[in-house]
């Protein structure tokens, strides 16, 4: 269940490594709020990790570790998607503001899930390997974006990564429905 919950953040952080590309290019060329926007886009999107933070474990104690991973990450996947196909004007900061909120809840659930479901004496290893492999994965994510972005456009660029962090997500979905067993024993 673990190897599933960690193919699909892969997913999500292969585009998480290009985001901070795609935002400036964004902001830039189909925003019009030139790259300065970047700043104040990410600044939303910091406002929102906040929030996020303070909300995991509310959303963890109402619904249970597993499905509030699982509403995180696909929420986060649509809700990015509508970054690429958002007007110019507030709603890229809504959007924005959202994607913090859910990024963040990600992180804090799937680490509780981590911690949760690995024996202590595995605990170093199994962070090493799980960090050490997002990593390469946003790499990954940050590598390939700036080519894409020269043959697709920033929009289409930031449907496509998401389509294919989603795609990844659905596919894990039926093993990540059984987390809550692994954590329940």
């Amino acid at each position: 269940m673990l190897a599933a919950l960690t193919v699909a953040l892969v997913g999500l952080s292969f585009t998480g490594g290009g985001i901070w590309t795609l935002i400036l290019v964004l902001s830039d060329e189909a925003f019009g709020l030139g790259t300065e926007g970047s700043g104040f886009l990410n600044s939303v999107y910091g406002v929102g990790g906040v929030v996020g933070g303070l909300a995991a474990g509310y959303l963890a104690s109402k619904v249970r570790l597993g499905p509030a991973v699982i509403w995180s990450i696909g929420a986060g996947s649509v809700v990015f998607i509508c970054l690429g196909i958002s007007p110019a004007g507030v709603l890229p900061f809504v959007i924005m503001f959202v994607v913090g909120i859910l990024d963040i809840m990600v992180e804090v659930n799937s680490t509780t899930i981590i911690q949760t479901g690995t024996p202590e004496e595995l605990l170093g290893r199994v962070f090493g390997a799980f960090d050490g492999v997002l990593i390469l994965a946003m790499l990954a994510g940050a590598l390939i974006v700036g080519p894409l972005i020269d043959l697709l456009g920033p929009r289409t660029t930031t449907v496509v990564s998401m389509l294919v962090a989603l795609g990844i997500f659905l596919l894990c979905l039926p093993r990540l429905r059984k987390l809550d067993r692994v954590l329940l024993g």
